[in-house]
Formats: C-alpha cells, structure tokens, sequence
C-alpha cells in the first residue's frame, strides 16, 4: 500500500496512528539492528535491538538507548523478546 509518505518515519508514524485507532490499543514493538532502523526504533512502544557483531550498533544504541536488547538470533531472539526466554521448542 502505498500511503504517499516520502520518509520512513513519517511512514512509521502513519502505521503505528492506524494501530492506536483500535478498540484495543496494541503494544507495537519494533525490531532493529542497524543505524537506519533507528526511525522505527524511535516510534514504537517496545524498541528492540538485535545485537550483530558485523555491524557498529554504537550509534543506534546512543541514539534509543532505552531499547531491549539481545545477543539471541532468529527464532531464539523472538522467543526471548516475547516470552523472556531464548529457548524455542518445537514439535
């Protein structure tokens, strides 16, 4: 869909406002890892960096520097934002 929206964070803004229309208002957790991810980082209720070692993260720390953070990949970074733990069972 495209909202006629030329930034990103006007962009974000826009998505999480249509969120926050709900009867319910949803807790909008946003996940990052690099210094462009640092807009969305900046308009969500739960920011989240996923630590990367290939990447400097010093400034996308300095610049949300309220964010969860974790060292778990994939599946065991969700399970860890999610429910608090880095373990994934599956079936």
């Amino acid at each position: 869909i495209d909202f006629g929206v030329r930034r990103l964070g006007h962009a974000v803004r826009l998505i999480v406002a249509l969120f926050r229309t709900c009867p319910v208002t949803p807790l909008v957790v946003g996940i990052g890892f690099e210094w462009r991810d640092r807009v969305l980082l900046r308009e969500v209720d739960v920011p989240v960096v996923v630590r990367d070692r290939a990447v400097d993260q010093t400034g996308l720390l300095h610049n949300v520097p309220h964010a969860y953070l974790t060292d778990a990949c994939g599946d065991d970074a969700l399970a860890e934002i999610v429910f608090g733990h880095g373990s994934v069972r599956r079936a």
